[in-house]
């Protein structure tokens, strides 16, 4: 299963047309396809079966309720470190949540603290899509133990549909380890 991530960048046009490639090639959800407005955005999402995820294009509350009121996505990539921390991380879940919209915890490079961070809101979010990223890794450098961030991914609850990097460890290759084994996705 493959996940696009294209950073809007791609036009109309062409995001239709990655669009209907991914539905018969194992893709599972488009990332920021195009860089519009937001009702754009809802016609590629109705034009195609494709899930959308928003991301960077959601800066604000009131772009998240622009957003879902044109309907033009089905999970939001929630970065700590963009939109100012856990407590204000915690008022878009809500709201996205309260408007059947999924959520994703992203990455965004983070070390040591805001790892932690992000792994322990997993741990209290309800019915989240999915965490992804593991920012010491991708770095290649970190101030603290890989060891304690096992310990946290493991520790993910098993209801969140989240598993610990041992359960990944036998299923799948870690050539890459681009998101170290902590994406799941209902």
């Amino acid at each position: 299963k493959i996940k696009i991530d294209a950073n809007r960048g791609y036009s109309f046009s062409d995001a239709k047309e990655i669009s209907s490639w991914g539905e018969k090639n194992n893709v599972i959800l488009f990332e920021e396809p195009i860089n519009s407005e937001f009702n754009t955005i809802a016609k590629l999402r109705n034009e195609t079966h494709l899930p959308i995820m928003l991301d960077e294009s959601i800066q604000s509350l009131k772009q998240l309720g622009d957003a879902i009121n044109s309907n033009c996505f089905d999970v939001l990539n929630i970065k700590l470190a963009r939109l100012g921390g856990i407590s204000n991380a915690q008022k878009y879940i809500t709201f996205c949540q309260k408007n059947s919209k999924k959520v994703s915890l992203g990455c965004s490079e983070e070390l040591n603290i805001g790892m932690s961070a992000i792994l322990n809101l997993a741990k209290k979010t309800n019915n989240l899509y999915g965490v992804e990223g593991y920012g010491p890794d991708r770095l290649k450098i970190d101030l603290g133990s890989k060891d304690q961030y096992m310990k946290s991914f493991n520790s993910l609850s098993a209801k969140n549909g989240i598993f610990g990097y041992k359960k990944y460890q036998n299923e799948i290759s870690f050539k890459t380890k681009e998101f170290y084994g902590i994406w799941s996705t209902r």
